[in-house]
């Protein structure tokens, strides 16, 4: 992972404030197409999918307007609900002739104006002040940047058990600065036992944003004061809660969209879960499901929640942050890695995990 504030330095997002009335696209074609003022550009699925989120709609509420109205149906819909920001004003992010992001700025509260100046000076006070980086990741568009830092002191786990032995850890920050929504602090947690990292989310809480005219007491303590030992006893106790925690079939596939993007590190994902899917891309536990005359993929969410597997929640978070934080065989970017350890963070700091209310005659993994 890079660790050089330089990459700041070299952000040059192509960011436009466009008219509604001078683009032209049709959301539901799979060429994605998309005409701007005259000009053809490709529309990525993440765009296509913030353009439709800024109607109202999503591609899961529209898979199901085609089971009952059909391709027909689903596009009246959609015509429809374009009609909504027809006379708005989007800002597009363009890579190349690619559109990788649309974002409606009278929907953004979090106060742009944070340039990437104002964030590497930032890092470069934390540093002054002892902390160290661990990596500084930019998506490929140039409209984020991620940048983790740690305080160099390691806690040791208080904790007795057998499981946690040898675990201790670093402290820091994450600044996310996004081009075309806001710049927000995160805790950061550094595992010294495998170097993994784990970009703490906010548990359901706003995000906390900065702003380039924050007093200097009020930036200080959200940079440097704001780890205290009782959230760090809490990380530890969240660990060892998550270590018994089963995972359902439905929390395991969310995370496992972000472990299937590394297809050539099977050892990595077996070593960790103990399983790996085979050449037909499944895991034994869901073959166990079959010989049950159960079928996972026509289950229903609400079904797939109380579905067990074989794996613990700690399994699923420790495959995630090592593949997030270190070298693999798999060609995956430093961002799409980065993305998975903020996507983990979320996960851990969840209230609730699915309840363990396990559907009728299903397999034991005990």
């Amino acid at each position: 992972m890079n660790n050089s504030l330089q990459i700041l330095d070299q952000v040059k997002p192509q960011v436009a404030n466009l008219s509604m009335q001078d683009v032209r696209v049709d959301l539901l074609s799979a060429d994605a197409l998309v005409e701007v003022r005259g000009m053809q550009a490709v529309m990525t699925p993440t765009a296509k999918n913030d353009l439709l989120k800024a109607t109202g709609l999503d591609f899961a509420t529209i898979d199901r307007i085609k089971q009952t109205s059909g391709e027909k149906g689903a596009n009246a819909v959609v015509r429809n609900a374009m009609k909504s920001v027809a006379d708005k004003k989007m800002l597009f992010a363009f890579d190349g002739p690619r559109i990788t992001r649309v974002v409606d700025p009278s929907q953004n509260k979090a106060a742009a104006g944070m340039q990437p100046a104002h964030v590497k000076k930032m890092a470069e006070m934390m540093i002054e002040k002892g902390m160290q980086v661990y990596g500084v990741t930019a998506s490929p568009d140039g409209t984020n940047v991620c940048i983790q830092l740690c305080d160099p002191r390691v806690y040791d786990s208080p904790l007795t058990m057998p499981s946690h032995k040898n675990e201790a850890i670093s402290v820091g920050k994450s600044i996310h600065w996004d081009a075309m929504g806001g710049t927000s602090i995160h805790d950061f947690v550094k595992r010294l036992i495998c170097s993994n990292g784990l970009i703490r989310g906010e548990d359901g809480r706003a995000a906390t944003w900065l702003t380039p005219n924050m007093d200097a007491a009020t930036l200080y303590k959200l940079l440097f004061e704001d780890v205290s030992t009782n959230k760090i006893n809490a990380y530890f106790s969240k660990i060892a809660q998550l270590q018994e925690t089963p995972l359902s079939v439905r929390e395991f596939q969310e995370m496992y969209k972000h472990i299937a993007k590394f297809g050539d590190d099977l050892g990595v994902i077996r070593d960790h879960l103990g399983d790996a899917p085979n050449s037909n891309g499944k895991f034994n536990f869901s073959m166990q499901y079959e010989r049950k005359g159960l079928d996972l993929e026509n289950m229903t969410a609400k079904q797939l929640a109380n579905a067990p597997t074989p794996f613990k929640w700690w399994d699923g978070i420790n495959t995630m942050t090592w593949l997030g934080s270190h070298e693999t065989k798999t060609n995956v970017s430093e961002w799409e890695k980065t993305k998975m350890l903020q996507a983990a963070g979320k996960m851990i700091n969840r209230s609730n995990q699915d309840a363990s209310n396990w559907i009728f005659d299903v397999p034991s993994f005990n």
